[in-house]
């Protein structure tokens, strides 16, 4: 199933790589571009959440050292 294997790519490969990499390479694998699509917007939504929680667990050490 190509969009099982284009989410665990994505998955593994978010950390190292953006998201024209990952979008390139699933190309030149032959991944339809729907799924694509569907794959690299939910790890765009990941990226956003991880940063935002990321951001306030920062602000949160910081009003714990006052």
């Amino acid at each position: 199933n190509d969009e099982v294997y284009a989410t665990v790519f994505c998955e593994y490969k978010s950390q190292k790589y953006g998201v024209n990499k990952l979008r390139y390479d699933l190309r030149q694998k032959g991944i339809n571009e729907d799924i694509i699509n569907n794959v690299l917007e939910n790890v765009q939504s990941s990226d956003a959440l991880y940063e935002l929680v990321k951001k306030k667990l920062s602000n949160i050490k910081q009003m714990l050292m006052f």
